[in-house]
């Protein structure tokens, strides 16, 4: 019986409900945006330029792009991968996979530990390697996973 009343009451005044529903919507959005200070305090670039940039070191499971640029362009093109185009969203991303036991496998050189490492070693330890096969004359070294 007070449930029939209830809805009773309800489907004649649904438009009154409504409209009191959107009005008190209405009102509570609106409000005033606060100013905020993204720098807040004192802010001292003199110490940004003191902060030491930690290279991120090699790990399992990265991808290394190496690049072999030379003044012979057919020698050098044969230790660079191609860049291949892909529809599965890599990018068309070409590299040497550090595997599981911390390595890469360079077509010419071999294996190479590089887990655990920076790029600047690798970047000197592959210009060594392929000076030593009187390719090198500048290497270029990306790094990504």
């Amino acid at each position: 019986m007070i449930k029939d009343l209830f809805f009773s009451l309800v489907r004649k005044n649904i438009f009154f409900l409504l409209s009191g529903f959107v009005s008190v919507l209405t009102i509570t959005s609106c409000g005033d945006v606060k100013q905020i200070q993204y720098m807040q305090g004192e802010f001292d670039t003199a110490k940004l330029s003191k902060i030491v940039y930690q290279e991120p070191l090699i790990q399992k499971g990265d991808l290394l792009g190496v690049t072999v640029f030379s003044d012979n362009q057919l020698a050098s093109s044969e230790y660079n991968q191609p860049i291949t185009s892909s529809t599965s969203g890599n990018n068309g991303a070409a590299g040497y996979l550090v595997d599981d036991d911390g390595n890469i496998r360079l077509y010419g050189i071999g294996l190479l530990k590089v887990e655990g490492m920076s790029r600047k070693w690798v970047a000197t330890e592959l210009s060594k390697k392929y000076v030593e096969k009187d390719l090198l004359k500048t290497l270029t070294l990306r790094f990504g996973t």
